[in-house]
């Protein structure tokens, strides 16, 4: 996690990945390439539902979406209120590897922490999904997140 308070926003994830850029990993939006689609989502692993729209997309080399939690979800007692999050996934080459960044804004700053373990865990999850191995205990790993995220949350008030 990357302390940016200055742009507004906190870089949560930055995965170098070993594998094919251009051969294995694409950014796209659903089913359009141009912004403004919309769509649903489930994160089952979260049991979360909402709504996404589609800001920009360039494959493969980045993707913006906002999304919102419905509120159906939110009432089943997790989470902050839902709120607007912009999520920006950018790739670059670097040799033989990519570089993936994901940069999350507009997360209740009073919850941050938890958002930023989240996406680690999100993050190193499609790492080892990428790498062919098993996803590992989230529930450890979120114990083992949540201290130092809220360490470097303090710092940014």
């Amino acid at each position: 996690m990357r302390d940016d308070a200055e742009q507004g926003h906190l870089v949560v994830a930055h995965v170098d990945i070993a594998l094919d850029v251009a051969a294995q990993l694409r950014l796209t939006a659903p089913h359009r390439q141009d912004h403004g689609g919309e769509f649903r989502l489930y994160l089952e692993s979260d049991d979360w539902d909402g709504t996404g729209r589609v800001e920009a997309c360039e494959p493969p080399r980045r993707l913006l979406v906002t999304t919102r939690e419905a509120d159906e979800s939110w009432l089943k007692g997790r989470g902050a209120p839902p709120f607007d999050e912009a999520i920006e996934a950018t790739v670059s080459a670097d040799g033989d590897q990519a570089i993936l960044v994901i940069e999350v804004r507009g997360m209740p700053l009073d919850k941050i922490a938890f958002y930023g373990a989240g996406w680690q865990i999100h993050a190193e999850n499609l790492a080892a999904y990428l790498a062919g191995r098993e996803r590992g205990d989230t529930e450890a790993r979120w114990g083992d997140l949540v201290p130092p995220y809220q360490e470097l949350a303090a710092s940014i008030g």
